[in-house]
């Protein structure tokens, strides 16, 4: 059995018998963990997305299928099937699901990668659509764009805009990862609230303009004019109390009614020259 194989075991068998505490000694300091609800890094993230996913089924059991290993032991690929009865709160891109007591079986595929005895790379994907028939459930019409335009408007009037970082646990998934973050700041759910606080501390009446919105499939783009008095410090920029406007463009990947990833692009040019610290472009010549 190869070394990505026994480590693969020994963190299903660790999410059994909920001794999370395992996953410290099996996962590097910096791991990448994805599954079809999103990624992150880290052995935290790790332990956090595990524990969630176990709160649904106390009683989760594995087995494995099928099993590739790479001649360096180094890699495996796995098709697994579990078998739970559904006795906790299940969370997912689709909402909330209470209890059911249903019993389920569904099958998995954990693609696995490791280095100097530690696991440096997870990727798992499951028949989320079995679960869901199982469980009475259906998934939602992942093509339609009104959903997911309402959410990322709520993520900026009521979250930039007045501050409500709570409703950030509502809007984006537990796996929500963040693609455009000041440097050395993860790129989850609380680098959002960094920013937030971050925008709101230095033009306190931010509002936002939606001039385009678009979606097709599970993809929205919204383009934004945001505006705002300066009155604290940003960019190492004392207050100025200069009226400030500029463009952004935001990119947001929807997973049932929750934001999944983000992609942004914010026009700072114009504002760093509104602010002073950079000189106006001169026409080209």
């Amino acid at each position: 059995m190869s070394e990505a194989r026994e480590l693969t075991d020994a963190v299903w068998l660790a999410i059994e018998h909920d001794e999370f505490d395992e996953l410290e000694r099996l996962f590097a300091p910096d791991a990448i963990v994805s599954t079809s609800a999103g990624s992150g890094r880290g052995r935290e993230y790790a332990g956090q997305l595990f524990a969630r996913h176990k709160s649904g089924y106390p009683d989760l059991r594995r087995t494995v299928l099928d099993a590739v290993e790479s001649a360096d032991g180094a890699s495996v690929a796995l098709r697994n099937e579990f078998v739970a009865t559904h006795l906790g709160e299940l969370r997912g891109p689709f909402g909330t699901v209470a209890p059911t007591g249903r019993r389920l079986c569904w099958q998995s595929s954990d693609h696995v990668r490791c280095a100097d005895g530690l696991i440096v790379e997870w990727h798992a994907h499951f028949d989320r659509l079995t679960v869901l028939q199982q469980l009475g459930l259906s998934a939602p019409n992942a093509t339609d764009g009104a959903v997911g335009k309402r959410t990322v408007t709520a993520v900026l009037r009521e979250v930039f805009e007045q501050g409500r970082v709570e409703r950030l646990d509502e809007l984006l998934s537990p796996g929500f990862v963040n693609h455009r973050v000041p440097p050395g700041l993860d790129n989850g759910i609380e680098s959002v609230k960094h920013v937030v606080a971050l925008e709101r501390a230095a033009f306190p009446d931010l509002a936002y303009t939606i001039e385009h919105a678009v979606a097709e499939g599970d993809m929205v783009i919204v383009v934004t004019l945001a505006e705002g008095t300066h009155r604290g410090v940003i960019f190492g920029v004392a207050p100025t109390g200069q009226r400030v406007a500029w463009r952004q463009v935001h990119i947001a990947r929807m997973e049932g009614e929750r934001m999944a990833e983000h992609w942004g692009v914010s026009d700072l040019a114009a504002l760093w020259v509104q602010l002073g610290r950079a000189e106006p472009i001169g026409a080209v010549r």
